[in-house]
This record gives C-alpha cells, structure tokens and sequence, in this order.
C-alpha cells in the first residue's frame, strides 16, 4: 500500500532537489530533511510495547520499541538515508543491498549482497528513487526470503510504475515516498524527477 507524505517542510525540500542548479551541499542539506521525515513515517509501524516510567514528578505511560529492526540501504543512493538512521534508529542493524542498473535494458542486477538472516525482523528498505521496482523488489523479496516479519520501502520519489510493481508482487508490503511523480520515461528515468539522484548526491 502507498502513502504519500504531504507535508510544507517535505514539499520546500524536494523543491530545492529537484531543481537542476542546486549545487551538492544544497542538494544533501535538504536530502537530509526529507530523509528523516520519510524514515520516521516508516517507522510509524514497528513493533512497540507499553512501559511505564518515572518522571521527575510522577509516573507516565509511554512505549519501547520491541523485537528486531533492520534498516537496508540500497547502494549507492540509499546511503544517503544513513544519517537519518543514526539520528532516528541508531540501534537499528545495517544491512546493505547493492545493484546496478543496466543502461540498456533497464533491469537491476545484483553486485553485493550484506543481507543476512533476518528473522522475525521488521525491515526498512530505503531507496530514494522508486522508478520500475525492479531492484527494491528485488531487495523486499530477498528480505522476505531470508525471514523478515514485515517489510516497509522508503523513498524520497516515486513513478507509478514502480509503486504497481512492488504493490503488485508484495500486497502487504507498505511504501512511502515524499512525492507520487507523473511518469516514466523512455529510458526508464522519473518524470519530472530529479535527476540521477546518486550522482547529485555524491557530487560525481
């Protein structure tokens, strides 16, 4: 199932992405401000258990997170969602998922593979761009394989076809993006996007 933030900060930040003369340190400013509010929206799901604390001045009912959280970033992009995860999870484990896309044909194949057993996890993949679905949903069936609990992608912009695609093989697996964009193109690229998003990042 898809949700799409909507939200003044996220909008004002994508804005700033998307336009082609923003330069790298701009461009990872607002990466980072749109990171954390996708991160923490999906997070809105994991598993919590109730606790009781004491306060300074009384007693408080508030909540703990409960059983095993993994968070895979897609290489190379999806490392930009790194500090987020520090700042939001930090006793997340990592695990990475590395593919390259074929210029050709457009189909993601894999260069690395540091998804371990993830048993009884709830999982986060992170990938900013969801263009064809072909390689998150290579990296969700992967992780569904190896034992994961329950699966959530974030994304910073997503095409239609790769929300069908995920939605379409994994039903029960959420996704979240800051922007539902129009289209792909021909080569298979985000329409209106931003551009190759792991190069604006890195700055290459």
């Amino acid at each position: 199932m898809l949700h799409e933030m909507k939200h003044p900060v996220s909008d004002v930040a994508l804005t700033i992405l998307r336009a082609q003369d923003t330069c790298t340190t701009a461009f990872r400013q607002q990466t980072q401000r749109v990171a954390l509010m996708v991160l923490a929206e999906c997070l809105r799901t994991m598993p919590i258990d109730p606790v009781r604390v004491t306060t300074p001045v009384g007693e408080a009912d508030g909540c703990r997170p409960v059983g095993r959280l993994v968070v895979v970033p897609v290489l190379r992009a999806g490392l930009a969602f790194t500090s987020a995860v520090e700042q939001l999870c930090p006793d997340a484990e990592l695990m990475f998922a590395g593919l390259a896309r074929d210029e050709t044909t457009a189909e993601a194949h894999w260069y690395m593979d540091r998804i371990g057993d993830v048993s009884g996890a709830f999982v986060v993949v992170l990938d900013p761009m969801l263009a064809t679905g072909g390689s998150v949903g290579q990296v969700v069936a992967r992780c569904l394989e190896r034992g994961a609990t329950a699966v959530v992608v974030g994304c910073i912009v997503a095409a239609p076809e790769g929300v069908a695609e995920v939605e379409g093989r994994f039903p029960d697996v959420r996704i979240v993006t800051a922007a539902l964009d129009s289209h792909l193109n021909d080569v298979k690229y985000i329409i209106p996007g931003l551009g190759d998003f792991g190069d604006r990042w890195s700055g290459t």
